[in-house]
């Protein structure tokens, strides 16, 4: 689902921010994998779906959420131009 997620919003993919923050959210799935006890039941697909539209928009919000917070801060930032002594002054 973060593939998904991830292509969904793939006019980003030259953006750094968008790669580190699909990092982030892969090495917080790894515990989530890792620790939760699935145990030796087969799920089926429709079993899984709520779960994995759930990881989805989370997925997908977390990467709108810091695409927003890049983008207002982005417009907040004006760089200074240096400042050109006067003659006489």
């Amino acid at each position: 689902m973060i593939a998904l997620a991830a292509r969904l919003l793939w006019d980003q993919k030259n953006r750094l921010w968008f790669w580190i923050t699909l990092a982030i959210i892969i090495v917080l799935h790894v515990p989530a994998i890792l620790l939760i006890p699935w145990g030796d039941q087969n799920l089926s697909y429709v079993a899984l779906l709520p779960i994995g539209l759930l990881d989805l928009g989370i997925a997908y919000g977390i990467i709108r959420l810091v695409e927003n917070a890049i983008e207002r801060s982005s417009r907040h930032f004006v760089p200074s131009t240096p400042r050109t002594p006067r003659a006489g002054f």
